[in-house]
């Protein structure tokens, strides 16, 4: 851009207009040349202008407003994931006899929700040396409750779930012994 003619005859308000004008029109230059360099580089693959955000440092500096501040909500107690269950067995015990504390005996039942219950058995040892021990409630066989059914969908693979399976069937339970990760025998292709 050449210089207007007869810069010297113009008043110095007009010459501030000028600077002003010439000073915006750099001002907008600057602004398309930084943004076509961006387009360049970013058709040629390179990396931009890095995505710098505000520090925060200032409202660090700012005093804190009283009542703003969050409180913190704390973890608390952990619950364990099933309830267990006291009941204590009695065994009748012949006169005599003296108390020797309970044997411990954990039961699991399942029902909607699991529900596991330690049995407190009575140990009596009678006068004649012998051990007496309170019995399971009927049903209750190994640590499962007579609630707990399964199924057995499909013919086990291996040959201790074959034994299984017939031991749970010969005492009348009925047991899932599904191979981890595999569909059942009526759905398998």
């Amino acid at each position: 851009m050449s210089p207007p003619p007869g810069l010297d005859e113009l008043t110095t308000i007009q010459l501030k207009e000028l600077v002003v004008r010439l000073l915006n029109e750099v001002a907008g230059l600057k602004r398309t040349n930084a943004e076509l360099r961006e387009e360049v580089a970013r058709l040629k693959g390179l990396k931009g202008r890095p995505d710098i955000k505000p520090s925060g440092m200032e409202k660090a500096t700012e005093p804190a407003k009283p009542g703003s501040q969050e409180r913190r909500r704390r973890r608390g107690k952990v619950q364990p994931r099933v309830n267990v269950e006291d009941r204590v067995l009695k065994v009748a015990a012949p006169t005599g006899s003296r108390f020797k504390g309970y044997e411990t005996y954990l039961v699991q039942e399942l029902v909607l929700s699991v529900q596991a219950i330690r049995y407190r058995r009575e140990r009596w040892v009678t006068p004649d040396g012998r051990t007496m021990i309170a019995p399971l409630p009927e049903g209750t066989e190994g640590h499962f409750g007579p609630d707990l059914r399964l199924r057995v969908d499909a013919v086990p693979s291996r040959p201790n779930h074959v034994a299984a399976a017939y031991r749970a069937i010969a005492v009348g339970r009925l047991v899932d012994l599904q191979a981890r990760g595999r569909a059942p025998a009526d759905r398998e292709a």
